[in-house]
């Protein structure tokens, strides 16, 4: 039966649009943060702060369709974007070290999170048996 395999695709593709609209707001926030003169650290956390809900909500409601949420999912999200924030502050970090633009920095951050997050949100924070 192809359901399996059509169900997946249609998650992958929520996952994907509500992954690159939380990229975004991400990005843009922390890109308007630092052209108001925030360090690159400090506008990658606010880009964080405000993604972090885009993507919990979307994933939650839209990428799963968590019919209810219980306690283990949420602390499990946010055990996942908190490791995230590390990831994506590391790959900031290094790549002002190496004198890379804020742009380049935060592309590596918009290629590498999303698809370790997928995997996690997947397996772990909305998982079936998660609750």
């Amino acid at each position: 039966m192809t359901s399996g395999p059509l169900r997946l695709v249609g998650e992958v593709l929520r996952f994907g649009l509500v992954g690159v609209v939380a990229t975004a707001v991400h990005v843009g926030v922390a890109l308007v943060a630092h052209a108001l003169g925030l360090t690159p650290q400090i506008a990658n956390f606010c880009g964080y702060l405000v993604a972090v809900w885009v993507s919990f909500l979307g994933h939650a409601r839209f990428t799963f369709a968590v019919s209810r949420m219980y306690r283990a999912q949420v602390v499990r999200f946010f055990v996942i974007s908190l490791i995230s924030l590390l990831t994506s502050s590391a790959v900031t970090a290094l790549g002002t070290a190496m004198g890379w633009s804020f742009w380049i920095s935060m592309a590596g951050v918009a290629v590498i999170v999303p698809g370790a997050t997928y995997l996690a949100a997947k397996f772990w924070a909305f998982s079936e048996n998660g609750s």
